[in-house]
C-alpha cells in the first residue's frame, strides 16, 4: 500500500489511506496497524478521524466520502455513544476549494455565533447556530472569495474556540 495521508490522532486511534481504497488502523499511537476491510476501489488522497471516530476520506476523483467507526476501533466498555463533555472544533477539507465544512462538538444545548475573518481580520461571515449537544456542522461556501487564509471562530456558553482554514482556487 502507498500511504497517501494519515489522519488526527483520537486517544491513541489513527488512520493511513492509500490507493485502491486501502485503509489502515491504529489503537496504540501506532504501535501496530491493522489493515481494514475494503469498501472502495477508489484511491483515497487524505483523511479526517471524526470526534465519534466516524471518517472523512477524499478521493482523487474529487469525492468526499464519509466511513463509519471501524470495528477495530470498538471497545468492549464501548456500549452507548458518548456525548462530548467539552469543545471541539475543526474544518474538512482542509485546504479547500469551494466549501468546507466546518464542524464542533458542545456538551450541551446551546445557541452559537460563527464568525468567519480573512487574514487582514476583516469579518466575512456572522452566522447564529442554533447548537446541539454533540456534533454540529456548518456548509461554508466560499465562492466569490479570494484564495489565502481564513480563521473561523465558535462562540457559545461563554467559550471561544478558533481554527484556521485555507481556501485554495
Amino acid at each position: 500500500m502507498v500511504a497517501q495521508a494519515v489522519s488526527n490522532s483520537i486517544e491513541g486511534r489513527s488512520l493511513i489511506v492509500g490507493n485502491n481504497g486501502k485503509i489502515i488502523a491504529t489503537t496504540d499511537h501506532g504501535a501496530t496497524w491493522q489493515l481494514l476491510p475494503q469498501w472502495t476501489a477508489l484511491n483515497l488522497t487524505s483523511v479526517w478521524l471524526m470526534p465519534d471516530l466516524s471518517f472523512i476520506v477524499t478521493t482523487s476523483t474529487g469525492e468526499v466520502l464519509k466511513g463509519e467507526r471501524p470495528e477495530i476501533f470498538t471497545d468492549v466498555e464501548d456500549e452507548s455513544p458518548e456525548l462530548p463533555v467539552d469543545y471541539t472544533l475543526g474544518n474538512y477539507p482542509n485546504p479547500f476549494n469551494g466549501s468546507t465544512v466546518i464542524y464542533f462538538t458542545l456538551p450541551a444545548d446551546n445557541n452559537c455565533h460563527l464568525e468567519v475573518f480573512n487574514s487582514l481580520g476583516s469579518l466575512v461571515l456572522s452566522e447564529e447556530i442554533k447548537g446541539i449537544r454533540g456534533e454540529n456542522t456548518f456548509r461554508f461556501d466560499a465562492t466569490g472569495m479570494e484564495s489565502g487564509v481564513y480563521f473561523y471562530r465558535v462562540r457559545t456558553g461563554g467559550k471561544s474556540l478558533t481554527g484556521k482554514m485555507v481556501l485554495l482556487k
